[in-house]
C-alpha cells in the first residue's frame, strides 16, 4: 500500500470532518483551519489519516492525529508522526505538544515526554484547542524538534 501525505484544502474539510466523527473526536473550528492539517490518502485517493499543527509564538500542538485504515500497520504510524514533526520544524517550531486519550505508546516510542500542564507554554496553553483538550481527562506530551531527529 502506498500512502501519500500531502497539505489539506478547503475541498477536504467533508473528508476530515468525517473521518474525525468516525474516530469520535468532536473537532471544532476545523473549517477555518483546514489548512493546517496534512492528510494521508490511500491507493484510491481515499483521506485514511489526518493531524492538524497550530502555531503558537515558538511551539506547536499536534491535534486531530487519527489513522484509519484496515491496513494501516505501526510502521505506518511512525512513518506518518515523522513527517508531522518535520512539517512542524519546517514551520520554525522549536517543541511540538499533544494531547491524548488515554494510553498512547506511538508518543513515547518516538521520544516524547509526559509532562504536566503546568510544563506547557503559554504560547501553547492558550490555543483554543489545547484550552478545549485540557477540559477533558487528557495526557500530555512533548518534544523538542530542537534537540532531536526526525
Amino acid at each position: 500500500m502506498s500512502l501519500i501525505v500531502r497539505k489539506a484544502n478547503h475541498n477536504d474539510l467533508l473528508k476530515i470532518q468525517r473521518l474525525m466523527a468516525r474516530a469520535g473526536i468532536k473537532e471544532t473550528a476545523i473549517d477555518e483551519q483546514v489548512t493546517k492539517f496534512l492528510v494521508v490518502e490511500n491507493d484510491q485517493q481515499e483521506i485514511i489519516g489526518t493531524a492538524g499543527i497550530e502555531k503558537g509564538k515558538n511551539n506547536g500542538l499536534i491535534r486531530s492525529f487519527i489513522l484509519d485504515s484496515p491496513t494501516w500497520t505501526a510502521e505506518m504510524s511512525i512513518e506518518f508522526m515523522d513527517i508531522v514533526l518535520s512539517y512542524a520544524k519546517g514551520k520554525k517550531i522549536k517543541k511540538i505538544y499533544a494531547c491524548t486519550k488515554g494510553k498512547n505508546p506511538l508518543f513515547y516510542q518516538l521520544g516524547f515526554k509526559k509532562i504536566s500542564s503546568e510544563e506547557v507554554p503559554e504560547d501553547v496553553s492558550k490555543l483554543a484547542h489545547f484550552q478545549r483538550s485540557i477540559q477533558q481527562e487528557v495526557s500530555i506530551w512533548s518534544y523538542d524538534l530542537l534537540n532531536n531527529a526526525s
